[in-house]
């Protein structure tokens, strides 16, 4: 079923395809006056009715109809010539299913193959080459647009089903590190917490006592920062300029404008909290292309009183139910859950908010850890 209002790839530049209208006025300009008269009056109709065809909606197939047959009647009434004006109809049967964009494809051929030979122009091979460009603009581009548009469609469908896939991976690795740490680091951290409070209650009573208990604190957390190291190394780097350049590529696929700022190479954090930026840049950018219907979208880094923030904010239809923290309501998904218990991680935040231009605003927060680099390399 179609909708009452159609896309219109190009907006308002296809009105720069009136211009080929100035086309059947020096036709005119050469005919009688009675002729001249009964052209223009053909030639405004057409024009009314490609007027009706660029406001793209349910009835533009049949404005487009109604002009092949007003440039019928031109072409055999007048010049041949006017078949030219039917290049105007070819997007929006490119646009068409192939049982809506057959039937005038073909009559189009029959007719160009009839003006020719009502006009003697087959005895003239010059003159009937000149044809060959509408047959083709009407028998063939559709194809062609139809062609395109549908493998554009795939990409963009492709593309949203591999960053499905992506964040179907990225959550699996979320939940094998949060498991990974509660069942590797969980019995040690309670172990450390343990020593400390009798370390503590044992300083007054029984100093040697005390400072053997906190030496044993001491060699237990050294191995749980080696069991720590341990168990980020495995999780997979991730670049927050390569997730960039993914949005990037996701946005121009879906015809949304994409603005950046900030500087994406080399953000002042470490691995493992840039892997989780550039995870939650991963989802908040298919969630623009499934769910918006944005046009434009900027992302945004900016480092402000020890915090490292990210912004993706759109202009699209923004944000549903609400929880109490500015996120979407869990009905939304699960991809919000995943997030925040990502970041929580490493001490992060999420929030969501509406964006200046009334879309929605997605804005990641994680701290910004300043190391000494030869001593993290010495340790690891």
């Amino acid at each position: 079923m179609k909708s009452e209002e159609r896309s219109a790839p190009g907006g308002k530049w296809n009105y720069l395809f009136l211009l080929n209208f100035a086309f059947p006025v020096v036709f005119l300009l050469q005919e009688p006056p009675r002729a001249a008269a009964f052209g223009g009056a053909l030639t405004a109709v057409v024009l009314a009715l490609y007027l009706g065809v660029l406001r793209r909606n349910a009835r533009e197939y049949a404005y487009a109809l109604g002009m092949l047959g007003g440039i019928a009647v031109l072409a055999f009434a007048l010049n041949p010539m006017y078949l030219y004006l039917a290049f105007l109809c070819a997007d929006t049967f490119g646009r068409e299913p192939l049982r809506r964009l057959a039937p005038p494809a073909a009559a189009f051929g029959a007719l160009v193959v009839a003006v020719a030979g009502t006009a003697g122009w087959f005895a003239t091979p010059t003159l009937l080459v000149a044809l060959l460009p509408p047959a083709f603009g009407v028998c063939v581009l559709p194809f062609l647009i139809r062609a395109s548009s549908r493998y554009r469609d795939m990409a963009i469908r492709l593309e949203a089903a591999q960053s499905q896939l992506e964040r179907l991976a990225s959550d699996a690795e979320r939940r094998r590190i949060a498991g990974e740490l509660h069942d590797t680091l969980g019995h040690t951290l309670t172990f450390i917490a343990l020593k400390a409070e009798l370390a503590a209650k044992l300083a007054a009573k029984d100093a040697r006592r005390a400072a053997e208990e906190m030496e044993e604190v001491r060699g237990t957390a050294r191995t749980a920062l080696k069991q720590m190291r341990e168990l980020v190394s495995g999780m997979r780097y991730v670049r927050l300029a390569d997730e960039v350049e993914h949005a990037r590529s996701l946005f121009a696929a879906a015809g949304v404008e994409l603005t950046l700022e900030g500087d994406f190479a080399a953000p002042p954090a470490p691995s493992l909290h840039e892997t989780i930026l550039a995870m939650g840049l991963r989802e908040a950018a298919t969630n623009v292309v499934r769910h918006s219907a944005a046009t434009a979208c900027r992302i945004a880094l900016a480092a402000d009183e020890g915090r490292l923030r990210l912004t993706i904010a759109d202009d699209g239809v923004g944000f549903g139910g609400k929880a109490a923290d500015g996120l979407p309501s869990a009905g939304a998904g699960t991809g919000w859950v995943a997030m925040k218990e990502r970041l929580q991680l490493i001490e992060g935040t999420v929030f969501a908010e509406r964006s200046a231009t009334g879309g929605a605003a997605v804005t990641f927060e994680v701290p910004i850890v300043v190391r000494d680099a030869g001593k993290e390399e010495a340790g690891a």
